[in-house]
């Protein structure tokens, strides 16, 4: 396979065309041909395997990969070859075809390569369907560490949340600036010469002419500046808004620092993406995937409910069309947030349109370079999310899968606002861990309710829910119950007290043993009927005693369903007895006053405490009261039910 077969341009459906060179994989790459700013992540050399090569090529040639999808296939397909050059030496792997199970248990345990792994099985995978050929059983990924927020760190989301409204308060303000000085200036360049110089050097005049310049489109670079007769912005140093989102390194000197007086420069396009983000639930490629080039694929009325939208967006990797619901007036609900950025960034929206004009009449549309930044243009004029670049005049674009520089400007917050000393995960937020705490509210607010949890989530089916809660809400709870036993049985160890089981349950459950509650731990005589401690005989749930006068002792007893219930080891043999006693009620009353009735409930709640202790002692005791019921030797405690 000649190098010019491994070089080509792949044309995604709905997406950028992009150039790829293969070459490497059928030749080999050194650090000696890695540009200068690369090499500080060049993970090392390898060999070549044209086979290798060829099933890439026909990989991307099938799948027409959009471009980041490329760039992980290629960067698997790196560290394929040098783990192949580490275990393979004498080279009889030729292709993916060669691979077998072995190969990813040696991948798998390899720590240098425990990073690339999840790639690297992704990819290996998918060469083999493409060939059509049986696929290798490698181990599945480690699974990453939870971050998943708790009550504590929900609190913390929360406060981030409002510290981008604050932001958001400071964003507007500035544009309110930008507005107040241009009303108050007037444009230099039509003043007489002898006053022009002095004119210049009024903010308000500076933000005039800036808002006057960029309303139908940023001029483009110092050539257009100077065309539109401002070399005065250009030469003297003009200065923007002093106020710049905490992170920022550039803000308010130069053209584009005044710039932000009226449009938005990236930072700030993130900080609204993110209250759009926190108010949805969405993840951040269907947010980002948001279609605004009509008020009808992106909106809609509620039909039913009034001061209500629909918001929609079509999640490009599930293939699906995504809603979430939005109020309509308040200020920071998804849809004023939209509504906010098409209206600020229609200036940015303009010059696209001018761009792209500007390329189609230049004669250049042939040309591949200028193919791409149109197809660039045409997916950016589609989104809200629009921004300028700082220090680049005129350079628009959209905010695309830019995980870490969105994750940045968040955590610059967090760190600005001092909400990092709540809980330390809070530093480190990820767009994914807004999206699981929103999952996670859904799911313990609803009741544990799967179905209002999926509406809320959007996930396409119940399978796939489960599988996302059982990966993080339900691990992390049980992985928390787990730490509080933990911490429970070390705490008891070190004040010295033998490990009791009925101790560490309160100690899980409520956090602490009242001195009320340690006592009566320790008091053999405060036994109910059952043969059970309570914690709190003097005021037993309403649920349990509803006609329970304050201040005596519970009559109802029912203490296998109570909150505040204790069994001992030694509380078998009365409740053994009140079970044989309610079994032989059921046989002597009718089924209708039977069913429903506190008997029936009392009966299920004692069958179900007695599966805690040893089910060969259970069924000798139960059959024990029974015979000597059966006998007459004792009598049953026959009451009138409570209900």
């Amino acid at each position: 396979m000649s190098t010019d077969d491994l070089k080509f341009v792949v044309m995604p459906d709905d997406g950028i065309p992009y150039e790829v060179d293969l070459s490497e994989f059928a030749h080999g790459r050194s650090g000696v041909s890695v540009l200068a700013k690369l090499k500080g992540i060049w993970s090392g050399d390898f060999q070549g395997r044209s086979g290798f090569a060829a099933d890439l090529r026909k990989w991307f040639h099938s799948e027409r990969p959009k471009e980041h999808n490329a760039t992980a296939a290629r960067g698997a397909m790196r560290s394929l070859l040098r783990f192949l050059d580490r275990y393979d030496e004498h080279r009889v792997v030729k292709d993916v075809g060669d691979l077998s199970d072995h190969h990813g248990f040696l991948l798998f345990r390899d720590p240098d390569f425990a990073s690339p792994y999840s790639g690297v099985r992704w990819l290996v995978t998918s060469l083999l369907r493409e060939r059509e050929l049986p696929v290798v059983l490698w181990p599945a990924p480690p699974r990453e560490g939870l971050k998943q927020l708790d009550d504590l760190e929900m609190q913390a989301v929360w406060k981030v949340y409002r510290a981008l409204k604050k932001e958001a308060h400071g964003i507007m303000a500035m544009f309110r600036e930008g507005q107040d000085l241009a009303r108050k200036g007037v444009d230099p360049r039509q003043l007489p010469l002898g006053g022009r110089k002095a004119a210049w050097r009024d903010r308000s005049n500076q933000a005039f002419v800036i808002n006057k310049i960029s309303e139908a489109g940023l001029p483009r670079g110092r050539s257009e500046l100077r065309a539109l007769g401002c070399n005065e912005l250009i030469e003297r140093t003009v200065h923007g808004p002093s106020y710049v989102v905490p992170g920022m390194m550039l803000g308010t000197a130069g053209v584009t620092g005044a710039l932000r007086w009226f449009h938005p420069s990236k930072a700030e396009t993130i900080v609204f993406l993110w209250l759009f983000l926190i108010g949805t639930g969405w993840n951040l490629a269907t947010a980002l995937s948001l279609d605004i080039s009509t008020t009808e694929k992106w909106m809609e009325v509620h039909p039913q409910k009034s001061g209500m939208r629909i918001i929609h967006a079509f999640k490009d990797r599930a293939d699906r069309h995504q809603f979430t619901l939005s109020m309509e007036e308040p200020q920071f609900h998804p849809y004023q947030l939209v509504t906010f950025m098409i209206a600020r960034t229609a200036g940015l929206r303009a010059t696209l349109v001018n761009e792209k004009e500007a390329l189609l009449e230049s004669g250049r549309a042939g040309n591949f370079k200028a193919q791409r930044r149109i197809a660039t243009i045409d997916q950016a004029i589609k989104s809200p999310w629009l921004f300028h670049r700082m220090g680049r005049t005129g350079v628009v674009d959209a905010l695309v899968d830019e995980t870490e520089e969105i994750n940045g400007v968040i955590r610059s917050i967090v760190a600005a606002h001092g909400i990092k000393n709540i809980n330390q995960q809070i530093i480190d937020i990820t767009t994914m861990d807004v999206r699981r705490a929103w999952i996670g509210h859904a799911y313990y607010a609803s009741g544990y309710h799967l179905l209002l949890t999926r509406l809320a989530s959007q996930h396409s089916n119940l399978k796939t829910l489960r599988h996302y809660l059982r990966s993080h809400q339900l691990r992390a709870t049980s992985e928390k119950k787990v730490r509080s036993l933990q911490n429970a049985i070390l705490e008891e160890i070190a004040g010295g007290r033998v490990v009791d089981p009925t101790r560490l349950r309160l100690l899980v459950e409520t956090g602490q043993i009242t001195p009320e509650a340690e006592r009566r731990l320790l008091d053999l005589r405060q036994r109910t009927r059952l043969g059970m401690g309570c914690l709190s005989p003097t005021t037993p749930p309403r649920a349990i005693a509803p006609n329970h006068m304050e201040g005596t002792y519970c009559k109802i007893q029912r203490c296998t369903g109570c909150e505040h219930g204790v069994v001992f080891e030694d509380s078998l043999n009365l409740l053994a007895r009140c079970h044989a006693e309610l079994v032989e009620i059921k046989k002597t009353i009718p089924l209708n006053a039977w069913v429903g009735s506190s008997f029936e409930d009392e009966e299920v709640s004692i069958s179900e405490t007695l599966k805690c202790f040893d089910p060969n002692a259970v069924e000798k005791a139960k059959q024990s009261w029974a015979n000597l019921i059966q006998s007459g030797k004792v009598k049953v405690h026959d009451v009138y039910p409570n209900y």
